[in-house]
């Protein structure tokens, strides 16, 4: 069995994007053709490159308090089943701004953290995956012929960036935040053996 749901959007504009799908039957496969935010491939276990992304964007900003595969958990809800009931506008709206659930108890929002406002297309992708998909639980694995247009797509983005000026390691940190911020700690951390270093020369010429 595989499912097909085709078409990418982009962050500039996928606020702007109401989900549209059509579902005609087939004897022999389960098949969803359309347009709109909430793209997704999954065939054999394994999906396409921006729903692995949002596999990976689940698993850093929601796993913590929504439990794993989106199942929810005893605080959070199940966002596999939100996804379903409220859909795009609801769910990329609540990302955004955050939401009171109950009192005392609030979504926070991610308005401030670029890496996930920018992979809101990709988590919302995820998670319908996992629920009209059928995608099981765990890591999913990339479709091999779509990981290879992908990485030709990453080849023609960094031609663009080197156009623009954007440099390796910052387009590195676009990328992966967990980079970045490793990177900053390891930075912090020369910083300090540094000025250690300094301070023993200086008690040294002093003696």
């Amino acid at each position: 069995m595989s499912v097909l749901v085709r078409t990418r959007c982009t962050f500039s504009v996928f606020i702007a994007l109401l989900l549209g799908l059509s579902q005609p039957g087939l004897a022999d496969e389960h098949r969803i053709e359309g347009e709109g935010t909430g793209a997704f491939v999954v065939e054999d276990g394994k999906v396409d490159p921006d729903t692995y992304e949002g596999y990976i964007v689940y698993t850093r900003a929601c796993m913590a308090c929504h439990g794993p595969d989106g199942l929810g958990s005893s605080f959070a809800p199940n966002l596999v089943r939100a996804v379903e009931r409220r859909g795009w506008e609801n769910f990329a709206g609540t990302i955004a701004a955050g939401r009171e659930v109950q009192p005392g108890q609030v979504m926070p929002s991610f308005a401030d953290d670029p890496y996930v406002m920018g992979n809101i297309p990709n988590l919302f992708s995820y998670l319908r995956a996992r629920g009209e998909g059928g995608l099981g639980r765990g890591r999913p694995q990339i479709i091999e012929s779509m990981q290879e247009e992908a990485e030709q797509e990453e080849a023609e983005q960094e031609i663009v960036d080197q156009e623009e000026g954007v440099e390796p390691k910052d387009r590195d940190d676009r990328k992966d935040p967990d980079r970045k911020d490793q990177k900053q700690g390891d930075q912090k951390q020369e910083k300090t053996e540094t000025d250690s270093d300094e301070e023993n020369n200086e008690d040294e010429v002093e003696e």
